[in-house]
């Protein structure tokens, strides 16, 4: 037997050996073949499904059990078994990204796992994020285990390290971290910058490439340039010498490094003396150079002949940053540009952008550039302000029409050249020609003439074809809205529309090429070289003919859009005539609004357009009244007339630039009619409010300022801010107002007073002892509307259990009315406590009035509240016991009516306790009738409830009635009354024992 455990132990033993002793019945030799790094993997997998829990757990354990082995271990009922199993360095990556996502996982195995070197970048973030765990210890201890594994992801050790190390686990996950080849520079850096973790930085081999580790040198921060200045890679050292963010100390230490090739390079950024600058201008190494050029006490000449002297030995880097620094002499940029011709394509092309960019260049360089075989250059160079006149002269005939556009746009292109590009074949060339600062009216006449010339030339498309005819009108656009075009020429452009516009209004008319065309009018009507008669001439023109020939729920609305965008313009232009605005005063030409309507059906949701009536209308009614405040302008001339003035400061319709020259006028009546003027802005509102005039003042306070047509299509009827509301703050400092009858005006505001006040506001109202302000607040609440929506009465509680206080009947009854969805309870109550009926009457009516205060009124006196209590269909019904006692205590009112006791029968009977129904029908207003019916019934609870009644005929309809239960008829029984006593007998359902005992009490 020892023999055998030897031999299962020995990692020499035979493979077939090994396979015998597998298969013992000893579990102590199953358990060390399953430990053993030579047993078989097929032997590994059959015992992994012992039936010996210590041998599976040593198959967990082995380094060399096969990875289905392992997944099937995973997932063993015993918890030891599977941490062993997620420990191991063979398991599957995928199942322990499965693991970890799994809710079952166990503290335990999430350890396991994050020690795991088999465990994913991903699996060790999420377990990073891991809540839950039952210890702070535990918690700490799965961090250290991600620190130090090195499939750990930058991001996760990134996130791991702090340079606050208050607590031991912080330091220990940071030691953890800098002993972590997976750790990035960066942090590496910073974890070198702390003293604690320098020696265990140094040890860390890198995982970055020699290559990566000089490319993150080159761009290194100052931190990560000291780190990497200890590398033993002498060519990462070198790149650290020339990283902009080596600091001097760094650069003084790499000058002495026993590598020749470091330390010229780190001398090089480093040196002062004028005879070792001049020693090191003479290196043939290019990267010396480089860090010549980057030393800033170089002497800017001994620095132009190294960088002379170096061009063909530096690098790609230092070329685009000599390329790119402004003070790079001419002659430099020259030579940069002759060494980037052996670079690759794009870096070559990068090259040259940055030399045409910077304004050292020279004209002859410019001249090189501006003929480069690069459309990217030639383009730039199209477009570059100091790009020599011969050379732009040559781009303006480039064969490339994208190069020509670009001179034609280019600041400096001078006339000459734009009556050159005036005739271009290409409509994109024109239309930049027609658009640019220099180009004069002869340039855009002869734009208009050479494009109308090509367009009579055009091959007309066909009646039947909907093609687009292929022809730009895109730089007669452009012409007809420059500001520099001839009177004449604009008129031109008109009446081309004209004509084009009389093909194409027949009976098919062709929408598509009409909208075309009026683009050319709606340019001109923005133009303000446009004459007034002209634009009035459009105008007419535009809404006679523009509009939608299909109803806009089935057609699209695009000519009545560009109806409304052309004669916009028209309204907008400063040479309009009174004559047109009037005309076009109705509103009637906006296009028709529309609205999205959608139905889902089947999973599909249809959606259509459909046309919007109220926001047409709106929208209609918005253009009218811009219309007429851009005519009030027009208008607006004798200011000397006081009438004139006063006339004007009352038009609502009035511009905003004439309301203000009027909120400044000495006439207070001017002044008053602004301040009630609906269309004062705030700005302007704000002011008046401050008047010293006490007239003006009250003007204001009983303006209103309503939401016009002008709120936008769609969101007209759902506002979130009203108009009115930018006001609120004129109107609060108004309800202050020292002047008592300015704060009444504006409480009998109502539309200020309710939906534009807040609540503050409206509260010192009530608290107000002034008894105008007074009256006026009572108006304001006779006069408020509320609905069921409406859950805030607009005072605050305090306010109006004040103004409860302070007022008698005749108010305390408008407001129980009004409050019926919006006093809170504490106002019931006090309003409950003024005794008035009518009142009290009201505050039972209300939505919010609570039980306690139902079961105080329910035993009143006063019969008109009993009978509102009564009525009262709704009961809040939250504690059953409160419920219960507003019933009992109408059941034992006198006053309460019989149609509620006959309606609480009727409802009721059937889950309702027997007393409550005994309480109802012996009610003396139940009426004897409705007992009756109960009596001579079927349901045997109402007729036990009868038979408790007073009224004999309901006793003896009790006592004949075959249906009555036994325990009422024997209650009869105790009756002497002789009419209960015949029916009972009569009655073929009385009981025997009940018949003698009615016979014995004859007897006696």
């Amino acid at each position: 037997m020892v023999f055998g455990e030897k031999a299962a132990r020995d990692s020499r033993t035979s493979t077939d050996k090994l396979a015998r002793l597998a298969r013992s019945r000893n579990p102590i030799i199953r358990r060390l073949v399953a430990s053993n790094p030579s047993t078989p993997v097929t032997m590994l997998s059959i015992l992994a499904k012992d039936h010996d829990a210590e041998v599976e757990l040593a198959v967990a354990g082995n380094p060399l059990c096969p990875a289905s082995a392992l997944e099937t271990l995973s997932r063993n009922e015993n918890s030891v078994i599977r941490e062993a199993a997620v420990a191991n360095p063979s398991m599957p990556t995928s199942v322990l990204e499965e693991i970890v996502k799994a809710d079952s996982i166990s503290e335990r195995e999430k350890l396991a796992i994050a020690a795991n070197p088999s465990a994913s970048a991903v699996s060790l973030s999420e377990l990073r994020m891991t809540p839950h765990f039952s210890s702070q210890d535990a918690e700490h201890q799965m961090l250290v285990s991600v620190a130090l594994n090195p499939n750990a992801s930058a991001g996760t050790l990134r996130d791991l390290f702090q340079r606050d190390e208050k607590s031991p686990t912080q330091r220990e996950i940071n030691r953890a971290i800098a002993g972590n080849p997976a750790a990035p520079l960066d942090t590496r850096a910073e974890l070198f910058g702390m003293d604690t973790y320098r020696d265990l930085v140094l040890a860390n081999e890198l995982r970055q490439s020699s290559q990566s580790r000089i490319a993150c040198a080159r761009a290194a921060s100052n931190c990560v340039a000291e780190l990497l200045s200890h590398s033993p890679d002498s060519e990462v050292r070198r790149a650290v010498a020339l990283a902009p963010g080596a600091s001097d100390t760094i650069l003084a230490v790499l000058s002495d490094d026993p590598a020749r090739e470091v330390s010229s390079v780190a001398r090089a950024r480093w040196a002062r003396g004028l005879g070792e600058i001049e020693d090191l201008t003479l290196s043939t190494d290019g990267m010396v150079i480089e860090a010549l050029i980057m030393n800033a006490n170089i002497p800017v000449d001994h620095k132009a002949a190294a960088v002379e002297a170096g061009l063909p030995l530096v690098g790609e880097d230092t070329l685009m940053d000599l390329a790119k620094d402004p003070g790079t002499p001419s002659q430099i940029l020259s030579g940069v540009l002759d060494r980037g011709a052996s670079l690759t394509p794009r870096k070559a092309s990068e090259l040259k952008n940055a030399i045409a960019s910077n304004p050292r260049v020279s004209a002859e360089t410019l001249r090189t550039l501006a003929m480069d075989n690069d459309l990217d250059i030639r383009k730039l160079m199209a477009n570059s302000p100091m790009v020599p006149m011969d050379s732009l002269v040559k781009l303006a005939s480039d064969a490339d029409p994208k190069i020509r556009e670009i001179v034609a746009s280019n600041s400096i292109t001078p006339v000459e050249l734009l009556l050159r590009s005036a005739t271009d074949d290409v409509p994109a060339v024109v239309r930049a020609t027609a658009i640019h600062p220099k180009a004069t009216a002869a340039v855009l006449d002869r734009v208009v003439k050479d494009q109308l010339e090509r367009r009579k030339n055009a091959r007309s498309k066909s009646a039947y074809s909907r093609d687009l005819p292929n022809f730009s009108l895109r730089p007669l656009y452009a012409v007809a809205a420059n500001p520099r075009t001839d009177k004449d020429t604009l008129r031109t452009l008109a009446d081309s529309v004209d004509r084009a516009l009389n093909d194409n209004l027949g009976y098919s008319r062709d929408e598509t090429a009409i909208e075309r065309e009026v683009g050319v009018w709606t340019s001109i009507a923005g133009n303000p070289s446009a004459t007034d008669d002209l634009l009035d001439k459009i105008a007419r023109a535009v809404h006679e003919m523009v509009w939608t020939k299909t109803d806009p729920d089935r057609g699209r609305i695009g000519l009545e859009s560009l109806r409304e965008l052309t004669l916009k313009s028209v309204v907008k232009n400063p040479s309009v005539s009174v004559a047109t605005l009037d005309f076009l005063s109705s509103g009637d030409w906006v296009a028709r609004r529309t609205t999205k309507r959608s139905e889902r059906e089947d999973g599909h949701t249809t959606t259509w357009k459909v046309w919007d009536r109220p926001a047409t209308a709106a929208a209609k009614q918005d253009m009218a009244s811009a219309v007429k405040k851009e005519l009030s302008r027009l208008q607006w001339r004798d200011t000397s007339n006081s009438k004139n003035r006063l006339e004007f400061a009352s038009n609502p319709e009035v511009s905003l630039e004439i309301l203000e020259e009027l909120s400044g006028d000495s006439d207070v009546a001017v002044r008053s009619a602004v301040a009630g003027n609906p269309s004062t802005d705030p700005k302007m509102f704000h002011v008046l409010v401050a008047d010293p005039a006490t007239e003006v003042r009250l003007a204001a306070a009983a303006a209103t300022h309503p939401d016009l047509a002008s709120v936008r299509h769609e969101s007209y009827l759902n506002a979130a801010n009203t108009r009115e509301s930018c006001y609120r703050t004129a109107f609060e400092y108004l309800a202050q107002d020292q002047d008592a009858t300015v704060r009444s005006a504006v409480a009998d505001n109502l539309s200020v007073f309710w939906n534009t006040l807040s609540q503050e506001a409206r509260d010192r109202y009530a608290f107000d002892d002034h008894p105008v302000v007074r009256a006026s607040l009572i108006r304001a609440v006779v006069s408020k509307e509320c609905n069921t929506f409406d859950r805030d009465f607009g005072l605050s509680a305090e306010a109006l259990v004040h103004l409860v206080d302070t007022s008698d009947a005749d108010l305390w009854r408008i407001l129980a009315g009004k409050g019926l969805w919006g006093l809170p309870a504490t106002v019931l109550n006090r309003l409950a406590d003024t005794g008035d009926s009518e009142t009290v009457v009201a505050v039972v009516k209300a939505f919010d009035t609570d039980l306690p205060l139902l079961i105080r009124f329910a035993a009143s006196e006063d019969s008109a509240v009993v009978e509102a209590v009564s009525a009262k269909r709704f009961f809040r019904d939250e504690d059953r016991s409160m419920h219960d006692a507003l019933v009992r205590a109408l059941l034992k009112n006198p006053l309460t009516p019989g149609d509620y006791l006959m309606q609480f029968v009727r409802s009721n009977h059937v889950n309702q306790e027997e007393r409550f129904l005994k309480l109802a029908i012996a009610h003396p207003n139940f009426p004897e009738t409705a007992l009756i019916e109960y009596a001579s019934g079927t349901n045997e609870r109402l007729i036990r409830a009868a038979a408790s009644s007073d009224h004999m005929k309901v006793l003896v309809a009790v006592a004949s009635n075959p249906a009555a239960p036994i325990e009422a008829l024997s209650d009869l029984t105790e009756r002497v009354a002789p009419e209960v006593r015949n029916a009972l007998i009569e009655n073929k359902s009385t009981p025997p024992e009940l018949l003698f005992r009615l016979i014995e009490a004859g007897n006696l």
